[in-house]
């Protein structure tokens, strides 16, 4: 298994925008988008940051 590539918060964001996640608020560094499927919400939270490594 290869490594993986290593993101930004912002490409982060446009993978999530792009399946359908929006972005409810921000606090600090700190963003959380949401996508309603059926009945319930999927919540992610994710530091809006210039790199994010796997395992921190």
């Amino acid at each position: 298994m290869g490594k993986l590539r290593v993101l930004s918060g912002k490409e982060v964001c446009l993978i999530l925008f792009a399946q359908g996640f929006e972005q409810v608020r921000q606090k600090g560094s700190h963003a959380i988008m949401q996508k309603q499927i059926d009945t319930s919400t999927i919540t992610d939270l994710f530091r809006n940051i210039k790199s994010l490594k796997q395992g921190r």
